[in-house]
């Protein structure tokens, strides 16, 4: 339907009794509470507050812009897609963006990643990863595997599953009750290591300490290994585990925020393999041990 067309008219005021009641009474350019500045603009990595005070957005936000602000780019692109259409459900639909994206995405990250899941945030993809890992061996016929193994000082996100899979106990504190289960081994950091680990064996010993873990939860009870291949709150190391010996099928979730794993937040690419990619993303694989 075109905006001039003789129905355009529903589309501009679907609501209009719930509009006129609940009209707000804050002015533009008016700061409320005066607890946090009121910011009226930004671009690239500088941000300006309503009395036109600008900032330095160092961390593009909670590390989320690692385009910068008002990129025109990605402005022009969100305008030309909604002039066509805004939602495209994945249950119903395909689209042009959504099969340019997944065969981007799989020629930067492997010819054999097929099969792609986007969500609005990196919560919900480490919820999604976490249901697909669950899923796999539900399927598998092994619905005991429904243990996670995280790394302490870990964060993946605010919604419970992400959450549980984190290691920030001041946010975890008011959702005890409600988290799953999970098991926090040694962050795999290269300038805190455990007590009498050289540097050198971080990696090692880190390997060891998850297989352990999965031993003693019983490797038939153990879903997934969620980490951070490139990590900001618990340190680094160059590992990525390999696969422990005492489990035939085992899933990994690794769970990367674009800012911190491909861009800076000034919009410089720093990992050309993933250059283009905007989003946080999370994925679940298995592998198959020789028994």
């Amino acid at each position: 339907m075109m905006p001039d067309s003789p129905d355009a008219a529903s589309f501009r005021d679907p609501c209009p009794h719930a509009l006129t009641t609940a009209k707000s009474t804050v002015k533009p350019g008016e700061v409320v509470g005066g607890a946090l500045p009121k910011l009226a603009s930004g671009r690239g990595s500088r941000v300006v507050d309503v009395s036109g005070k600008e900032y330095l957005d160092g961390s593009g936000g909670p590390a989320v812009f690692c385009l910068g602000h008002s990129h025109p780019e990605v402005n022009e692109a969100i305008r030309s897609q909604l002039d066509l259409v805004a939602h495209a459900y994945r249950y119903n639909f395909s689209s042009d963006p959504l099969e340019e994206l997944t065969e981007l995405v799989g020629r930067c990250a492997g010819s054999d990643l097929q099969q792609m899941v986007f969500t609005c945030g990196g919560s919900e993809a480490v919820e999604s990863a976490l249901k697909i890992a669950l899923h796999f061996h539900w399927a598998n016929g092994e619905p005991t595997r429904s243990r996670f193994i995280a790394r302490r000082r870990s964060w993946h996100g605010n919604t419970l599953g992400a959450l549980s899979v984190s290691d920030l106990s001041d946010r975890q504190a008011p959702y005890r009750g409600s988290m799953l289960p999970v098991s926090h081994i040694s962050p795999a950091n290269a300038f805190r290591p455990p007590d009498g680990v050289d540097t050198a064996d971080v990696a090692t010993w880190c390997a060891e300490e998850l297989e352990t873990e999965i031993v003693r939860l019983g490797p038939t009870n153990v879903a997934a290994f969620i980490f951070e291949p490139v990590v900001g709150a618990a340190g680094e190391t160059h590992w990525v585990p390999s696969m422990p010996s005492h489990t035939r099928w085992a899933i990994f979730v690794a769970a990367a925020s674009s800012s911190a794993s491909s861009s800076s937040p000034t919009g410089q690419r720093t990992n050309p393999s993933i250059r283009r990619s905007r989003c946080t993303c999370a994925s679940a694989g298995y592998h198959s041990t020789t028994d």
